[in-house]
């Protein structure tokens, strides 16, 4: 927070955290891929637990592909994020 001010990066700084954590987890497993390959194990998310909670890869015909997070108020105490309404 105290770099940007507020708190409004820190749902994409989570997000990129679960990512980072997922692809490595792949490529431990998987250290020769191809893309397909890689693109396929990303589809294939479902009930992924993350620092943003559970996730999971959706493709939706009205809006794309894309992953599904909760959706939750937090508040920033002591550096941690609480949720204060679900």
């Amino acid at each position: 927070m105290s770099r940007y001010g507020d708190e409004t990066q820190l749902t994409f700084a989570g997000a990129a955290y679960d990512m980072s954590l997922l692809l490595g987890h792949y490529f431990r497993r998987h250290p020769v891929s191809s893309s397909t390959e890689v693109l396929a194990a990303l589809e294939a998310v479902q009930g992924r637990s993350g620092v943003l909670g559970s996730f999971a890869f959706k493709d939706d015909p009205a809006f794309g592909k894309y992953y599904s997070y909760p959706i939750v108020a937090k508040r920033i105490s002591n550096g941690v994020g609480v949720v204060v309404k679900q």
